[in-house]
């Protein structure tokens, strides 16, 4: 792979796991919202369904290299899992509004994830660590193969 297409490879990779993690944080939400009520242990295993999914994008930015999102990935990620502990989902008598995010900062530590993938994606440092990449990576002598 060269310079040139390890860095559309990231900037896909970046895009694709930031719309996925977003999708999920929101999706996750809304099932809460909707659901506070009337809980099953089907909703609850949907929604850590949707935390799993947010765990795997997260460890994509960690692959990529991407140290900012992957952190502001965590903040989100804490935002959703300590909520759980204290309604205690997996209990009969769960009290899912307990685990509802406030949608207001939902949606401001969903945007700081946006703002930095795109900051990301637009900067040099994308670029030097494709190249730091290429340069770490031993050649092989096909030659002797």
């Amino acid at each position: 792979m060269d310079k040139r297409e390890g860095v559309k490879w990231r900037r896909d990779t970046l895009t694709k796991a930031t719309s996925e993690f977003i999708a999920a944080s929101e999706a996750r939400n809304h099932l809460l919202i909707l659901n506070s009520e009337q809980w099953s242990p089907e909703l609850g295993n949907q929604q850590l369904a949707l935390i799993a999914q947010m765990k795997q994008c997260r460890m994509q930015y960690w692959i990529i290299g991407a140290e900012e999102i992957y952190i502001q990935a965590g903040i989100i990620l804490e935002l959703h899992i300590h909520p759980i502990e204290n309604a205690q989902l997996h209990s009969n008598s769960s009290e899912a509004h307990k685990a509802v995010l406030n949608p207001d900062i939902l949606n401001k530590e969903n945007t700081e994830l946006i703002t930095q993938t795109r900051q990301y994606i637009n900067s040099k440092e994308i670029r030097e660590a494709v190249s730091k990449m290429s340069k770490d990576t031993p050649k092989v002598d096909r030659s002797k193969c």
